[in-house]
């Protein structure tokens, strides 16, 4: 044993200075400090505190005791206390490598993230402490958006101690925050790997899988965290928010509350609950975790706020709830000067603005907002459009709501107007909501308007005229309303109705652009489209530029059969516009039916995520890929936009369609229930669930579904379309007749109608099915689609004639169009009609690239014996559709009759091997055989 020297009066001297303080002191601290450390182990820390204090009453220099109430009041949320009890404990010389992890945490708490990277450094620390370290300047540089740093420093962590997985969890946790989703993925579960019982590598793995929008694998691995660590609050805080999503709202309550309990300080799982208890409608319990979400945030420095996004927006939105609303509008601002990147505060603030008489500081507000995305968000569109309506500018305000009608169903119109965010992400709880205030304030103009576009989006035309009437009655001067009023009365057919409120708004405003446009809907509408075009020639003459202007008369001249000049429209837009999402979607299209495949896959590109459009754009995207045969790609767009779709159940649902045209069932029924989580009564997912289970052969259940969804208040057509499918699985073609009619009674379209003469035709009367397509015909002499499904009855009938008929009335009426031409080309080459080339070269015009075109062009030229010509057009059309194997015959026909036998065999044998029946197989074979072995 060592010994100090020193003197012994030094000693002595000593003795005498203490001999005033009783020993009993000393152990009372000390006693104070253990039991201190035993309600410190048991995450008592307002118990330890009051204990640490009473031993440094005792003994103002018990180092330990220093420590320890640091780390308890850091934990328990005191950032103040904890960071004095650190600095004493500093100052009383305590080693550096006890005190600066504590430290290094305390400040990352408080938002010093710049004062950890410049004051603590990993230098001359002991391994394990070093590593820590390197832990907390890794979690600074990730808090501080650094992430090549972030990513650096924590490389570095793991190789001090390539055998932790704490590293590697934080590792993934950068990766996925740093946009890097797989590579987060492939670190989450190798930390679980290296450390199977570890609470926070299952986090970790949750939260992955959770931001992956996978939620049944991120709710196990949380139950796996929860598991081996009941008291981690992250963990249970996410568990808790996966069951909300997933609808179990009980589970989740309990989930969140083991949550609070856990960490004291945390409020989003307050929050949350809040956010239960009012979609419950337990409005008391809601204001009392709001208020709890106040009391722990109103404390905090303002560091802190700035540097934890959530703390602000939820503080703010819990003000709000409560009624605060201008403590609400200090968070929001807040939350905005400092996270100008995040958007979730916009839509309140704006609100807020809008309230208190603030349109340009709205406009000012929602602008990024715009640029980010928010054009296809309803409400961000209904805000400002609100805004623009304060300033009187009423055609951007018209704009922007008629942007927003168009939109599909989107469980993004979540609350009213002044308190959204609160309700969540259901539409359910939004409109809700949007009606308790229209309760309040009848014909309030916000709440209204907000409603209107869900009916209009919901097909309910007539209550969006009642939305709006009521409305226009309270402010007979709002022009924005007069011109939606107009919009609701011509979807629900009330044209006289929807003409006189355009015409009030140009009484009042005669430079109303937005109306102009809307007149011109209406007489096209009225079918009156040379009246139509004389409107939107007059505008363009004026404003040569106008977006939609130029797109509507696009749109005019392609149903007009003009496809030249409504491509060369379309393309117009494009380059004047490139960001007009409805231009740049239809130029992709027809492209498409031109098969312009190159064209349209170059239009497609180039849109990110963010962007205006990049759901639209990237459906279309995944479209292109699949005419140009690359499922694997359209797989992997659609992936990517189930991950931005959210819980939106329109765009999951548009979603789901596609993975069924990329061969992806799997992918389908995942998107299918991301859209049931966001709306759990959206009728058109659970169909198409019934249809996938049907392709399954699952006959059953696909029937239970079909007799839910017709037991439904106003079942849809589509889902007797369903319940007719059903019967044509189990064979009952007259089931099948009586559901398919009465889909058709309800609108249902040439799609039913083709089944429902295919149901005639195995019940053994197909002139009764061809009877009812005639009748159809009858109806809806307007209808081309169910004209063209006629010619084809005709055509199967061998009433060749008819057919030809049929398709030159189309012709007549609706104007030229590459594919009808094309089939009547077909028609008239099988009746030995000499005009069938020219019809051919007609459609060929038309439409260069389509290989069905080019097919039958080349089919007809090699058949009259010219060679070169019909070799040119069917090698295109080859190149274009190598999948098809009756372009293949054809092509093989023309080569071996041009003498090239080699190229003609194995065009034949591509055709053949392809295993699908196609028109002229049995002649294939034929000829394959003719041309004998190679």
């Amino acid at each position: 044993m060592m010994f100090h020297r020193s003197s012994l009066a030094a000693a002595l001297l000593a003795v005498g200075l203490l001999a005033h303080s009783p020993v009993q002191a000393a152990d009372s601290a000390s006693r104070y400090y253990e039991d201190a450390l035993v309600r410190f182990e048991k995450k008592d820390d307002a118990g330890a505190i009051i204990q640490l204090k009473n031993a440094l009453k005792a003994d103002p220099n018990f180092l330990a005791a220093h420590m320890l109430l640091g780390r308890a009041a850091l934990r328990k949320g005191d950032y103040a206390a904890a960071e004095v009890a650190l600095r004493e404990a500093q100052k009383q010389g305590v080693s550096r490598a006890e005190y600066i992890v504590p430290l290094g945490n305390l400040l990352l708490a408080i938002g010093r993230q710049k004062e950890v990277l410049e004051t603590l450094q990993v230098d001359d620390l002991p391994p394990g402490v070093r590593y820590e370290m390197t832990l907390v300047r890794a979690r600074a540089y990730l808090e501080l958006g650094q992430y090549p740093q972030a990513l650096a420093t924590v490389k570095d962590a793991r190789t001090q101690n390539p055998s932790a997985a704490s590293a590697v969890v934080l590792h993934s946790r950068i990766a996925l925050q740093a946009g890097r989703p797989d590579e987060a993925a492939s670190l989450a579960e190798q930390a679980t790997s290296m450390a199977p019982s570890d609470t926070d590598a299952w986090g970790q793995r949750a939260a992955v899988a959770y931001a992956a929008g996978q939620l049944s694998q991120a709710l196990g691995y949380y139950d796996r965290a929860v598991q081996f660590g009941p008291d981690n609050g992250e963990a249970l805080l996410g568990r808790g928010s996966v069951l909300m999503d997933l609808g179990r709202m009980q589970d989740a309550k309990q989930s969140l509350l083991r949550s609070s309990d856990a960490d004291v300080t945390e409020p989003r799982a307050a929050y949350l609950r809040a956010v239960i208890a009012e979609s419950e409608g337990n409005k008391d319990e809601a204001r009392k975790l709001l208020g709890e979400v106040t009391s722990l945030i109103d404390p905090l420095p303002r560091s802190v706020l700035t540097s934890r996004s959530h703390l602000a927006l939820i503080a703010g939105l819990s003000h709000l709830g409560l009624g605060g609303a201008v403590k609400a509008k200090e968070y929001f601002e807040l939350h905005i000067r400092f996270f100008p990147q995040q958007m979730a505060a916009r839509k309140p603030l704006a609100s807020l603005q809008l309230a208190m008489d603030e349109p340009a500081a709205a406009i000012s507000t929602l602008e990024p907002l715009m640029r980010s995305g928010g054009t296809r968000d309803p409400e961000a569109l209904t805000l400002m459009a609100n805004a623009y309506s304060k300033l009187k500018r009423y055609q951007q305000a018209t704009e922007l709501l008629e942007q927003a009608a168009k939109l599909g169903n989107s469980s993004q119109v979540r609350t009213s107007l002044g308190l959204s965010l609160i309700g969540g992400k259901q539409t359910a709880q939004g409109t809700e909501q949007l009606r308790s205030a229209l309760r309040e304030d009848p014909g309030q103009a916000r709440a209204s308007t907000a409603l209107a576009l869900v009916a209009l989006r919901e097909n309910q035309p007539r209550k969006a005229v009642e939305l709006m009437e009521a409305v226009v009655k309270r402010e007979p001067d709002n022009l924005a309303a007069l011109n939606l009023l107009g919009v609701a009365r011509a979807a629900a057919k009330d044209f006289a109705g929807a003409r006189k409120a355009y015409e009030k708004v140009m009484a009042a405003d005669p430079k109303f652009d937005g109306v102009k446009l809307n007149l011109a809907r209406l007489e096209i509408a009225e079918g009156k489209p040379e009246q139509a075009r004389a409107r939107l020639n007059a505008l363009l003459k004026d404003k040569p530029d106008q977006a939609s202007a130029l797109f509507e008369r696009a749109m005019l001249d392609a149903s007009s059969g003009r496809s030249a000049e409504a491509l060369r429209g379309l393309e117009t837009l494009h380059a004047k516009h490139p960001n007009h999402v409805e231009g740049r979607v239809a130029l992709i299209e027809m492209y498409l039916q031109t098969g312009a495949l190159d064209k349209a896959l170059e239009v497609a590109r180039g849109v990110s995520q963010g962007q205006p459009g990049y759901l639209q754009i990237q459906g279309a995207l995944a479209r292109v890929q699949l005419a140009r045969g690359d499922a694997a790609g359209a797989r992997s767009t659609l992936t990517a936009m189930t991950r931005v779709a959210d819980f939106e159940p329109g765009a999951q649902y548009r979603i789901a369609q596609l993975q069924r045209l990329a061969g992806n069932p799997s992918g389908a029924a995942y998107s299918l229930e991301k859209a049931l989580q966001g709306d759990p009564g959206f009728v058109p997912a659970k169909i198409m669930q019934a249809d996938l289970l049907l392709a399954e052969s699952q006959i059953d259940k696909a029937d239970a579904r079909a007799q839910e969804v017709l037991k439904s208040p106003a079942a849809p057509a589509d889902a007797y379309r369903l319940a007719g499918d059903v019967a044509m699985a189990r064979s009952r073609w007259n089931d099948a007749i009586a559901h398919y009619r009465a889909a058709l009674g309800r609108g249902a379209g040439v799609e039913v109608a083709g089944r429902l003469y295919e149901a005639h035709r195995r019940a053994g009367s197909p002139q009764q099915g061809r009877a009812a397509i005639e009748a159809l015909v009858r109806e809806r002499p307007k209808d081309m689609s169910v004209r063209l499904l006629l010619s084809q009855v005709q055509t199967d009938a061998g009433q060749l004639k008819e057919a030809r008929s049929t398709l030159e009335g189309v012709i007549r009426t609706a104007g030229e169009s590459a594919p009808v031409l094309n089939n009547l080309a077909n028609l008239q080459w099988r009746l030995q009609d000499a005009a069938a080339q020219q019809t051919a070269e007609r459609a060929f015009k038309l439409a260069p690239s389509d290989p069905v075109v080019l097919d039958t062009l080349g089919w007809i030229l090699a058949q009259k014996g010219q060679h070169d010509a019909a070799l040119r057009h069917l090698r295109e059309a080859r190149l274009r559709s190598p999948q098809n194997p009756e372009i293949r015959y054809h092509l093989g026909w023309a080569l071996a009759k041009a003498g090239r036998v080699s190229e003609a065999r194995q065009e034949l044998d591509a055709a053949l091997q392809a295993g699908v029946p196609f028109p002229g197989d049995d002649k294939a074979r034929a000829l394959r055989g003719e041309l004998g072995a190679r």
